[in-house]
Order: structure tokens, then C-alpha cells, then sequence
């Protein structure tokens, strides 16, 4: 049998496994990269709602305030794209909703998808595990695993896609930060 016939099977048998009635079975590294942005995720959700804010509108925790930590803003004086987002996400959690529009219009939408990241990175890990559990007993996962080749630059197509959301994200924080800075001008 020529290599392009065995060529030809391998990619059929591979598409006729991954067409299973489990689901979409994400890789390993998947996995990792779920576990690690569901953590980083959690930690950032509950350091907002256990921090708070003083009157000065600094970040307090244990009555201990944080200092800035804005290079830009310390070096300038000007505010970054970034600024304000600690603040917000503190306001968000505590229910100031005024206070985290002030403080940065975009904390919205990213403490939304912080927030997001929680229940759908568990949910895929819990796919993944009980796609792994189900497909235990088959032969062929692990060189179905071994066989898939990424199209993109990144190790995982979650990755990927990661990494397009916190662009178009960066770029709606750079974008409400040029109007900002315009309309105080």
C-alpha cells in the first residue's frame, strides 16, 4: 500500500473518532490551559470582592492600602488604558456600579469576562475529563492525539482564541481610553 493510501485511512479513521457522540475532545495541553485561566480567573474574582475601597478611592485589603502601581501614571500623570480596572472590578463587586463606570467604562466588560471564564473553563474541563474516561478503553486516542497538527501558531485552538478575545478586548480598552483622554481635553 502506497504512503498517500495509508495517508488517506489514517485522516478517515481519525475523522470517524473524533465524530463521536461524547463530544469534542480537547487535548491535554487544552486541559492545562483551562485549569491555569479558570485559577488565574478565580483568584481575580474573589481578590475583588474581598478587597475595598476607601474615600480617596485607593484599594484597601485588611485595611492595608495598595500602593499604585501605574508606572505610566506615576511617570506622567496621565491615566493608562489600564487604570481604574482594579478599582472597577473592586466597585463591580461591591455593587458601586457608578463608582466602576467612573473609575474605567471598560471594567464591564472585562470583569464580564473574567467572571465568564469560570463556569466555561470548568465546564470544558469537565468534557474533556469525561470524553478521556469514556474513551479509555479505545486503542487509537493516544495516536489520535499524537497524529493532530495545530494550523496556528499557538499549541491549542482554546489558546487561540484566547488570545483573539484578550486582543479585541485590548483593543476596546485602548479605543474608550482615547475618548476619555479626548473629551478631558
Amino acid at each position: 500500500m502506497s504512503q498517500a493510501g495509508s495517508t488517506l485511512e489514517k485522516s478517515e479513521k481519525d475523522s470517524t473518532h473524533s465524530n463521536n457522540t461524547i463530544g469534542v475532545v480537547c487535548s491535554r495541553y487544552d486541559a492545562k490551559w483551562d485549569w491555569t485561566l479558570g485559577i488565574v480567573c478565580l483568584v481575580v474574582v474573589i481578590l475583588a470582592f474581598s478587597f475595598d475601597l476607601n474615600e480617596s478611592s485607593s484599594v484597601t485589603a485588611g485595611g492595608w492600602q495598595l500602593p499604585s502601581v501605574c508606572t505610566f501614571r506615576n511617570m506622567t500623570g496621565i491615566d493608562c488604558p489600564g487604570c481604574g480596572l482594579t478599582r472597577g472590578f473592586v466597585a463591580i463587586s461591591h455593587g458601586q456600579i457608578a463608582s466602576a463606570w467612573n473609575y474605567n467604562p471598560a471594567s464591564f466588560l472585562w470583569f464580564g469576562v473574567i467572571a465568564f471564564q469560570i463556569p466555561f473553563r470548568g465546564m470544558r474541563l469537565w468534557r474533556y475529563y469525561r470524553a478521556r474516561k469514556a474513551s479509555q478503553t479505545s486503542a487509537d486516542t493516544d495516536a489520535q492525539e499524537k497524529g493532530r497538527q495545530s494550523k496556528t501558531p499557538f499549541k491549542s485552538n482554546s489558546q487561540f482564541w484566547t488570545v483573539i478575545t484578550l486582543g479585541g478586548l485590548g483593543i476596546i480598552l485602548i479605543v474608550q481610553w482615547i475618548v476619555r483622554l479626548s473629551l478631558r481635553l
